[in-house]
C-alpha cells in the first residue's frame, strides 16, 4: 500500500526545489520523493511528487485498486484563516534552513476544507481503508485521522505495539478553520523552539507542541506548510491506543 500526494506537473522548476528539500527524508524516484520509514516493512509507504493531474490530490494505491482524493476546496465557500501569518518563498525557506539539521519526518498530511460535519471524501477513506491499514481516529475527538505505519502482519492480526517508533505517519483532516486546502509536512530539527520562532517570525508558533507552522508560497492554489519543531527523540504513537478505526 502506498499513498502519494501528487501536485500538478506544470511548474517543474518549483517542484524541483520542493522535492530537493524533501529528499533529506527519503529518496527521489522519478518525479516523487518516497519517504524512509522507521521500519522498512511498514505500510503505507508515503511520498510527495508531481504527476499529470489537473488538481493536487492524494493517490492511495491499494494494489487491487487506486483511490484518488482531490486536495481542493469543494465547499463553494471562501473563508479566511483566522490565524496571523505570512507565507515566505521556497527559496527563502531553503536559505534560512541551510544550517539547520532536520532529524525526523514525523508525519505528512492533507487538510480538506468542510464546514458541515466530516468531509464526504474522508468518510469514504475511512470505509475503504479501515481494514487495509492501521487507521486511527484522533483520541480527543477532532476529525484529525491518522494512519500509523505498521507491518501487514500487524494490520491483519490487530496486534500493533504502539510503543514502537512509527513514522512517518499520515494525517487526514476534515478542516473547518478556513476554505484553503493544506498540505502539511511535520518535521523535527536540532534547533530549540525559541530558535525556530526567531528563524520564522512570519509563521504560526504553537507554544504547547513547540513547533512553528511555516507557510511557503506555491503555484498550486493551496497552502503548503512545513511544521518545524524541536526534536525530542520521542514517538507519540502510544497516544492513539484504543482508538483504531474498525467497521464493526
Amino acid at each position: 500500500m502506498q499513498c502519494t500526494i501528487q501536485l500538478p506537473d506544470y511548474d517543474p522548476a518549483y517542484a524541483n526545489k520542493l522535492l530537493g528539500l524533501l529528499e533529506i527524508f527519503g529518496a527521489r524516484q522519478g518525479d516523487t520523493v518516497l519517504f524512509d520509514a522507521s521500519n522498512p516493512d511498514f505500510i503505507p509507504r508515503l511520498g510527495i511528487g508531481t504527476a499529470d493531474t489537473q488538481t493536487p490530490r492524494a493517490l492511495f494505491d491499494l494494489g487491487s485498486e487506486q483511490i484518488a482524493v482531490d486536495i481542493t476546496n469543494q465547499t463553494d465557500q471562501e473563508r479566511r484563516n483566522p490565524e496571523t501569518y505570512s507565507a515566505i518563498t521556497i527559496d527563502d525557506f531553503t536559505a534560512r534552513t541551510a544550517d539547520v539539521q532536520f532529524l525526523r519526518l514525523d508525519h505528512v498530511g492533507f487538510n480538506l476544507p468542510w464546514f458541515d460535519g466530516v468531509h464526504p471524501e474522508i468518510i469514504k477513506l475511512r470505509q475503504k481503508l479501515a481494514l487495509q491499514c492501521a487507521y486511527y481516529r484522533f483520541p480527543t475527538g477532532e476529525d484529525w485521522d491518522f494512519i500509523l505505519p505498521a507491518t501487514p502482519g500487524e494490520i491483519k492480526s490487530g496486534a500493533i505495539d504502539l510503543n514502537q517508533d512509527r513514522h512517518p505517519k499520515l494525517e487526514i483532516v476534515s478542516f473547518d478553520k478556513c476554505s484553503i486546502p493544506l498540505i502539511q509536512i511535520d518535521c523535527s530539527t536540532d534547533r530549540s523552539f525559541e530558535q525556530i520562532v526567531a528563524l520564522f517570525p512570519e509563521g504560526i508558533a504553537d507554544d504547547f507542541l513547540k513547533n512553528v507552522w511555516v507557510y511557503v508560497e506555491n503555484p498550486y492554489g493551496l497552502d503548503i506548510c512545513f511544521v518545524v519543531g524541536e526534536h525530542t527523540g520521542e514517538d507519540w504513537s502510544s497516544f492513539f491506543a484504543g482508538h483504531r478505526l474498525t467497521l464493526d
